[in-house]
């Protein structure tokens, strides 16, 4: 015999259930024992995965309870929850966190990797603006117009078919992707406007570099990955801000220069604009101010001092992380791009900073630095469990585990 429970005792199920959501400073805590049920009853939520030993975690939670607070008193459905993945283990493993803190938004569900700055007002705007449809839809020339020059990255999808598999995955992207602005257009007077003859045809327009690029690819990641490198300026100067930028993209190849603004060396940005034309989607190019002192650190990772500018190095991020350095003194367009050409080639041997190797390697436990790391840790004899205390890139750090 199956017995049906009263509306008014699942009622009370459901609050019973909810009231087992704690807040801590305006923020839920989450476990595995309701994670998915926040999910699915919130529209928007933005998690933090973090770690209570971590530094970075410690710094962020005041400016991340502040946002959840901001967003609560605006009234808004933005919901920001936070997961100890030291205790949970199988949640943090189930979504992909590899450091900490790790940020993800979830939309209907669906969750996007956390893009903004890591105070309580980027925070609040970044998801604000996630919690609006990712696509505009625009009518008439004048709205096209007014879309392009209000953003600084503009991508327009002209597509008829508003039910096509191609406004599928240009929503996708959109829904994806932090610093451009999306929109489609069909009408008529649009397509005559942008000498738009077939479609369907995606435009970036930026108010940098070339204004406007067409793009040729095909599939969903061709498009992303069109967005992601268009989006990065033909030469950027290092900064918190741009190096989000430059090196979320996928292109993992950069010429990082260093030059002294006081010292006049700004004509080195002209010669690498030229390089960077020749190559474009290859790698990017960024320079550093050697006379700002927050980009002291960036002049150590490269074992390098103010007084070696100008002079560069190109990094090659990934899995390990690679420098090379420049063998000759030429840095004229030419000379670079010879040496940039060589390297993408692989005919430049990586350049390895290190330590020397401890003399007393005698106990149980070695030190490892760059001139011996590929020689223990690489060899297939032995297996090697190996601590590593910080991941240091560029002068960005990040508690790994």
């Amino acid at each position: 015999m199956t017995m049906k429970l009263p509306v008014t005792v699942v009622a009370c199920f459901l609050v019973f259930v909810a009231s087992e959501v704690t807040e801590e400073d305006d923020v839920l805590v989450l476990s595995k024992n309701n994670f998915d049920d926040v999910i699915k009853a919130n529209k928007f939520v933005l998690v933090e995965f973090y770690a209570p030993w971590c530094g970075h975690c410690k710094a962020l939670a005041p400016e991340y309870s502040a946002a959840a607070k901001k967003l609560k008193e605006k009234g808004s459905l933005i919901k920001l929850a936070k997961v100890d993945a030291t205790v949970e283990e199988e949640l943090a493993f189930k979504h992909g966190v590899k450091g900490y803190p790790t940020l993800k938004f979830f939309r209907n569900e669906q969750p996007i990797d956390f893009g903004g700055e890591r105070d309580s007002d980027a925070i609040v705007n970044w998801c604000l603006r996630k919690s609006k449809p990712s696509v505009e839809y625009i009518e008439s020339v004048d709205g096209c117009k007014q879309f392009i020059d209000n953003a600084t990255i503009a991508v327009l999808g002209f597509i008829k078919d508003t039910d096509s598999l191609d406004l599928t995955d240009f929503e996708k992207v959109a829904d994806e992707l932090d610093d451009a602005d999306f929109a489609v257009a069909n009408s008529s007077d649009i397509l005559n406007e942008y000498g738009i003859t077939q479609t369907p045809r995606i435009v970036l327009f930026k108010n940098f570099d070339e204004n406007r690029v067409d793009y040729t690819g095909k599939t969903l990641e061709n498009l992303k990955h069109f967005v992601q490198v268009e989006s990065v300026p033909l030469v950027s100067e290092f900064s918190q801000k741009t190096a989000g930028v430059v090196f979320g993209s996928p292109v993992q190849k950069h010429i990082v220069f260093f030059l002294s603004k006081s010292a006049d060396h700004l004509d080195y940005v002209n010669r690498l604009t030229e390089v960077a034309k020749q190559f474009k989607s290859k790698l990017h190019v960024i320079y550093v101010d050697v006379d700002v002192e927050n980009n002291l650190r960036v002049l150590e990772f490269f074992g390098l001092s103010k007084n070696d500018a100008p002079t560069y190095r190109i990094i090659e991020l990934g899995e390990e992380t690679t420098k090379y350095k420049p063998d000759t003194d030429d840095y004229s367009v030419s000379g670079m791009s010879d040496f940039v050409q060589r390297a993408l080639d692989g005919k430049v041997k990586p350049f390895l900073m290190s330590e020397e190797i401890p003399t007393d390697q005698t106990g149980a436990v070695r030190v490892l630095v760059g001139k011996n790391y590929n020689d223990v840790v690489r060899d297939r004899s032995k297996d090697v469990f190996v601590k590593l205390c910080k991941f240091f890139i560029l002068g960005y750090t990040l508690c790994i585990h």
